[in-house]
């Protein structure tokens, strides 16, 4: 399979280039955030100072890994494991996320930040999106990780009970409706909800679902094919230029055009950028992505979305000016990375590697071609 043999040779991390896509990812949003004359007068910058685009690029690749993760495991074991992937999202978010608010709540108490109580309720339970304090900007960014939470809550029990073609079919099913479902949304809900469309989950599944189809799609012979032909270069560029050039000025130009269309749109255009970069690792384009230090970058980038939140927007030099700004984000995010994640992750191999030689030999497995033989448990 196409998949399985661009991950060969790639190391411990085995799907390519997804680091280096994370690593674009939040630099997109990092620039995006970040009020800084110097940035503004450097032109060329501009496509890449799109933190939506952004954000939307890490719901594609959520989509896509976890979907990815849950069928490898149901074709080595023959059966998902719920409680086992809720214990490694747990061990691989929650930490660095807590250390992020319990540092704001620190900082509350010696009034540095006015955050109301029930705005840390809100940040606490990954519920932020369905509140109503959008214009707190050091909590701003957790709309988004709220979404990612939800997601998590649903679609590992639709794989795990639902076929695979029943899976993939409803998901493309839902993501073709996807913006007629917003139509009626906004009509029928109050004016305070429509300008909260995009951080619904149920009416914001666009990219999720992006993701979870590409997996899908690929985990099958019969559409090995398919995407070795939209695997190329010349599907790409179009896509690339969509995303910074076209759908930038479609939302200046018409307000209603990303609701509508645009959130379906852009989502379609990063599926076929991630597998090109997945499936040609080799192209130019996918060997930058995958060079050590992007990758790296891509490995914190977790840490580097949590933290930038405190250093960009409103609050761009009020610690530092900028572009000592831009560099405590990454010192908080390598501090974040190396002394909270990756003692995080050394725990849930070794729960993992427990809960293995614990198990007989004896599970019901798939004798079905694996598309990635092995997937380094950081990724996840």
């Amino acid at each position: 399979m196409q998949l399985k043999r661009a991950a060969e040779g790639n190391g411990d991390r085995s799907i390519p280039s997804l680091d280096g896509l994370r690593a674009f990812s939040v630099l997109s949003v990092i620039l995006g955030h970040i009020k800084a004359p110097a940035l503004d007068g450097l032109p060329f910058l501009l496509p890449f100072r799109h933190g939506d685009l952004g954000v939307a690029m890490f719901f594609v690749i959520s989509g896509f890994l976890i979907t990815h993760l849950l069928l490898q495991e149901q074709n080595k074991t023959g059966r998902i494991n719920l409680r086992a992937f809720y214990l490694r999202r747990t061990l691989r978010i929650f930490p660095p996320f807590y250390v992020y608010v319990a540092i704001v709540a620190m900082m509350a108490v010696l009034r540095v930040y006015s955050v109301p109580p029930a705005a840390f309720f809100l940040a606490l339970t990954y519920t932020w999106n369905l509140g109503a304090y959008s214009g707190l900007w050091i909590f701003g960014h957790l709309w988004s990780l709220s979404l990612e939470e939800q997601f998590y809550l649903f679609w590992p029990s639709f794989v795990r009970h639902l076929g695979r073609a029943t899976n993939l079919r409803s998901a493309a099913l839902l993501f073709c409706f996807a913006p007629l479902i917003r139509v009626v949304a906004f009509f029928v809900l109050p004016p305070y909800y429509q300008e909260r469309l995009h951080t619904t989950l149920f009416l914001f599944p666009d990219h999720f679902l992006a993701g979870c189809i590409l997996a899908l799609a690929l985990d099958s012979a019969a559409y090995d094919g398919l995407f070795r032909r939209f695997a190329r270069i010349g599907y790409a560029v179009p896509a690339a230029l969509y995303l910074y050039v076209i759908d930038p000025y479609l939302y200046i130009r018409y307000r209603a055009f990303r609701p509508l269309v645009g959130y379906t749109a852009e989502a379609l255009c990063i599926g076929v950028i991630l597998i090109f970069v997945v499936l040609q690792p080799r192209s130019l384009i996918g060997r930058l992505l995958n060079v050590r230090p992007v990758r790296h970058l891509g490995m914190i980038s977790y840490s580097l979305y949590l933290w930038q939140q405190m250093f960009t927007g409103p609050d761009t030099g009020r610690f530092v000016p900028f572009p000592a700004n831009a560099i405590a984000i990454f010192l908080c995010a390598e501090a974040s990375y190396w002394l909270i994640e990756r003692p995080a992750q050394a725990l849930k191999q070794k729960l993992a590697h427990g809960r293995t030689s614990g198990h007989p030999a004896a599970l019901a497995v798939r004798t079905r071609p694996v598309l990635i033989q092995s997937v380094d448990p950081n990724t996840e």
